[in-house]
C-alpha cells in the first residue's frame, strides 16, 4: 500500500512544474541537474553516432534531441523531488562549513606532494636496480641493458 503510494506521489511529481523550497540548496542543485543533463547529453551524442549511424540524417538527429528533452525534464523534476531538495540543501549546508586553505598552505602542501613523489620514484627506481643486479648475478632472469 505505501509503496503504491510511494509511487502515485513520484508520477504525480514528474508531471509537475513547481519547484521545492526554490531557495534552499540552490547552487548543489544547479550543478547537479547541469551533470545529470551533461551525461545525458554524451548519451545522446554516442546513441546518434554508434546505434543510429546508418539511419538517415533526421532519425540520427531526432531521436537522440527527443531522448535529451525527456531526460533534462526528468532531471528537473528529480532535482525538485522533496527529498532529493531536502538532501541537496544539507549537502549546501555543509559545502558552506568547508574553510578552504590560503596560497601558502596550498604550496606548502604541493611542495610536500611533489617531493614525496620524487623520493619514492627515486626509492623505487634503486629497489628495482637492486634486485635487477641481484637476479642477473646469480643468474635467475637474463637482463641486457638496451
Amino acid at each position: 500500500m505505501a509503496e503504491k503510494s510511494a509511487i502515485a506521489s513520484f508520477r504525480a511529481e514528474l508531471f509537475s512544474a513547481r519547484i521545492h523550497k526554490p531557495n534552499q540548496g540552490r547552487l548543489v542543485r544547479q550543478a547537479s541537474f547541469v551533470g545529470i543533463v551533461l551525461v545525458a547529453a554524451f548519451g545522446c551524442f554516442s546513441l546518434s553516432n554508434e546505434l543510429l549511424g546508418e539511419y538517415e540524417q533526421r532519425v540520427r538527429v531526432g531521436v537522440p534531441i527527443g531522448i535529451w528533452v525527456l531526460l533534462a525534464w526528468v532531471a528537473f523534476r528529480v532535482v525538485n523531488l522533496p527529498r532529493f531538495v531536502d538532501f541537496l540543501a544539507a549537502v549546501d549546508s555543509e559545502r558552506e562549513k568547508v574553510v578552504w586553505p590560503d596560497k601558502p598552505q596550498v604550496l606548502r602542501s604541493t611542495v610536500v606532494v611533489i617531493t614525496t613523489m620524487l623520493l619514492m620514484g627515486v626509492f623505487l627506481f634503486l629497489v628495482d636496480a637492486f634486485w635487477r643486479f641481484l637476479f642477473s648475478v646469480i643468474h635467475f632472469i637474463e637482463y641486457t641493458p638496451g
